[in-house]
């Protein structure tokens, strides 16, 4: 038993040693200004492709975004397929001012192939030459209407692939939908931002991206589940650095419903392991390039640590049953369960952690009120807690893809008014600021040293989580509680105020 510990110990080192830069990612993605690009009179010609299935209720919407854009309309052309429809979502599409087409294919269902399909039609049709890039969105997508000219400025500026900065629609509806935009918010934080300011190519998040039309010359070859993963992982190989513009905000909407939520990301999760069986020997080959770092993050990016922990677990869970029988003992069962526990905690409190720094270093792309945030805040890692049953399941699951019925109508005139809403909300006095700022204080402190502090002195699990996890939720516990009890009544208060001041404009 001694040899199994000593040994995964010495693997885990190992892994913590190959991936510590990502640690220093995180304080820089926290601390750091986001790059910028500098303005530019060049003005690119654009095509923007949308997918969609079944989307009546939200194309429109993207589509009204698009056509607000304080950037030149003559050099926007709107692309549309709608792909195994069986709604009005040609229809809705074609009035809203864009190009559709219609694809029937019972057989090749996924986004990537939908995509091929519309770039194949545009070639027929158009001279895809006359076009620079080509945007790429999903249909719930709305944004922000400086987008395509803060795009362009990092189009222009690196001529390579761009992605942007993905907020969510519907973060306040429930924890799910939260989890999520939390979810976004941490890899922009821990991912994207470090690297746009180190100057390492990032990785594509589904929609929102910008590429160069060279990229797609002979087709859009990308039909794995995660047809994004598989785009960023062959063109960071061929040697395409991928750019991160972070003041071009689009949103999204996020699943609310379990089932959905649980059903999608098991789709990533198959994904990006054929993705990393498909790309890895590429990647590797590519770290020894020119764009050498950026592959060498994306690979351990893609690395599939969840086989790796539940490894750990099983050759842990092995080697105690093997040992209790050559000893002659009993098997300590319910030790076994309060080691997995205690490890299950342990993890939680970590990923709470870093997702308290997310939250609080992209607060101001947050609409939701504060006292719901810190309730999905508290949820949350949940998230990244399932992941290992998630590759589980994928390793023996045939995954198929499933689309998303998506009904968040808001318009980014209405994303907008929330904003302001919810500025109204969260007032607060300086007093209960400085409570709140004191109890995040204390919260992230016992965290901190909840995570590191038996890297300076030896101190039991149990120990640590009574000494600084259990004081530090205490305070913040009660300081929030005691603001928000405060500060709902004034806030309704302000609300009603301001509604009534309305009513009589």
């Amino acid at each position: 038993m001694d040899i199994i510990k000593e040994s995964l110990i010495i693997v885990g080192s190992i892994f913590g040693v190959l991936t510590f830069y990502r640690e220093i990612y995180k304080w820089i993605g926290f601390f750091m200004k986001s790059r910028t690009y500098p303005t530019t009179t060049i003005k690119r010609e654009y095509a923007v492709l949308i997918p969609a299935r079944n989307e009546e209720k939200v194309i429109g919407n993207l589509i009204d975004s698009i056509k607000l854009q304080n950037y030149d309309q003559s050099k926007i052309t709107i692309f549309v397929v709608a792909d195994n429809c069986t709604d009005q979502t040609a229809i809705v599409a074609k009035t809203h001012g864009a190009i559709c087409y219609e694809r029937f294919d019972d057989q090749k269902k996924r986004k990537g192939y939908a995509l091929d399909y519309l770039v194949n039609r545009i070639k027929k049709d158009y001279d895809i030459n006359a076009f620079d890039g080509f945007f790429v969105f999903d249909a719930d997508n709305v944004l922000e209407l400086d987008f395509i000219e803060e795009m362009n400025k990092a189009f222009v500026q690196t001529n390579s692939i761009v992605t942007s900065y993905r907020n969510t629609k519907n973060f306040d509806t429930n924890w799910i939908s939260a989890s999520y935009g939390i979810h976004f918010y941490r890899r922009s934080m821990a991912y994207h931002r470090p690297r746009s300011i180190l100057g390492i190519g990032t990785h594509l998040s589904g929609t929102g991206f910008l590429m160069p039309t060279s990229v797609i010359s002979d087709g859009f070859h990308f039909h794995e589940l995660t047809e994004d993963t598989e785009m960023t992982m062959v063109t960071s190989a061929n040697g395409m650095k991928i750019a991160y513009c972070e003041s071009a905000i689009h949103y999204d909407e996020q699943p609310t419903s379990l089932k959905v939520a649980l059903t999608q990301r098991l789709r990533w999760t198959k994904g990006r392991l054929n993705v990393f069986k498909k790309t890895w020997r590429n990647t590797i080959k590519g770290i020894f390039k020119s764009n050498g770092f950026t592959n060498y993050d994306l690979f351990f990016y893609l690395f599939p640590y969840s086989l790796v922990e539940l490894g750990f677990q099983i050759c842990l869970m092995v080697g105690g049953v093997i040992t209790a029988l050559l000893l002659g003992g009993s098997l300590n069962i319910r030790g076994l369960f309060i080691a997995v526990l205690l490890y299950y905690l342990a993890k939680y409190v970590s990923n709470l952690f870093y997702n308290t720094l997310a939250v609080i270093r992209e607060k101001k792309n947050i609409s939701c009120p504060f006292y719901k945030t810190v309730f999905f805040l508290i949820v949350s890692p949940w998230f990244q807690l399932i992941s290992i049953y998630l590759m589980v399941v994928s390793l023996f699951k045939n995954v198929q893809w499933h689309p998303i019925i998506h009904s968040d109508s808001k318009t980014i005139d209405e994303i907008k008014q929330d904003k302001k809403t919810i500025q109204i909300l969260n007032t607060k006095s300086v007093f209960w600021k400085v409570m709140e700022t004191f109890g995040i204080v204390i919260g992230l402190l016992g965290l901190i040293l909840f995570t590191y502090i038996n890297q300076v002195i030896e101190i039991s699990f149990m120990n640590r989580i009574t000494y600084f996890v259990i004081p530090s939720m205490a305070t913040i516990s009660i300081v929030f509680f005691s603001s928000y009890v405060f500060n709902k009544k004034t806030g309704d208060e302000r609300q009603n105020k301001k509604a009534k001041m309305s009513s009589k404009e």
